[in-house]
C-alpha cells in the first residue's frame, strides 16, 4: 500500500500541485484491495501509458539503473 506521513508548511502542498510536482492519477476500485501493494504504483503508472509507463520501469533505487 502506498501510505505514509508527510507534513507541509502553509501553502506548500498547493504550490507543489501547481508546479505538477505530484503525479495524481485516477484510482480503479480494485486498487484499494490489491494484494501486492509493492507493485501497485508501477501497475497504476503502466495503465496510464506513455511517459507514465516508462516511469513504471524504474528500479526502486535509481542509482542501480
Amino acid at each position: 500500500m502506498l501510505a505514509g506521513y508527510a507534513g507541509w508548511g502553509p501553502g506548500q502542498l498547493e504550490a507543489e500541485l501547481e508546479r505538477d510536482d505530484w503525479i495524481v492519477l485516477p484510482a480503479q476500485p480494485d486498487d484499494a484491495f490489491d494484494g501486492d501493494g509493492a507493485a501497485l504504483w508501477a501497475r497504476v503508472l503502466e495503465r496510464q501509458g506513455g511517459e507514465y509507463a516508462l516511469l513504471a520501469t524504474m528500479p526502486p533505487d535509481p542509482s542501480l539503473n
